[in-house]
């Protein structure tokens, strides 16, 4: 009978230990870039260079473990604004006079990550920085009109 009771114990401890979870995150590995956002067409879409309009979210998902900055440039045109009261997840660096550029950096991993973004008429680089990478894995140039 104490073998039985032994046994069973066993059987019930392995059955507890199965159950208990071991990630508590989404499992999400890829960067996602949604085509649109709380506040219109997401300017980082990858398959988009085209834009027509001046308010547009600025959207990312980034999966745990990783990491995301986002270098925009401007080429031509009037100089953006982001709207950080609208800023969820994301750190956004002085817009850099001399560089003509501005980096937002998302906070929290496995979150998503938007703001509101003001783009005028003209030409502007967009660059990505996933992961640890001090090269951007993709540049795009986009337009807006």
């Amino acid at each position: 009978m104490r073998l039985f009771y032994s046994i069973t114990f066993i059987f019930t401890l392995i059955g507890f230990i199965s159950c208990a979870p071991t990630d508590t995150g989404t499992g999400t590995i890829d960067y996602v870039y949604a085509d649109s956002g709380s506040y219109g067409v997401n300017l980082l879409d990858k398959e988009v260079s085209q834009f027509s309009g001046v308010d547009f979210s600025l959207g990312a998902f980034v999966p745990e473990n990783g990491s995301l900055s986002i270098r925009i440039t401007n080429v031509s045109g009037s100089v953006w604004k982001a709207t950080e009261s609208t800023s969820v997840n994301w750190i956004i660096s002085a817009y850099d006079r001399f560089e003509k550029s501005q980096v937002f950096t998302v906070i929290s991993t496995d979150l998503a990550a938007d703001l509101e973004m003001e783009m005028p008429s003209g030409t502007y680089s967009i660059a990505y920085y996933e992961g640890d990478e001090s090269t951007p894995q993709l540049t795009k140039e986009i337009k807006v009109n």
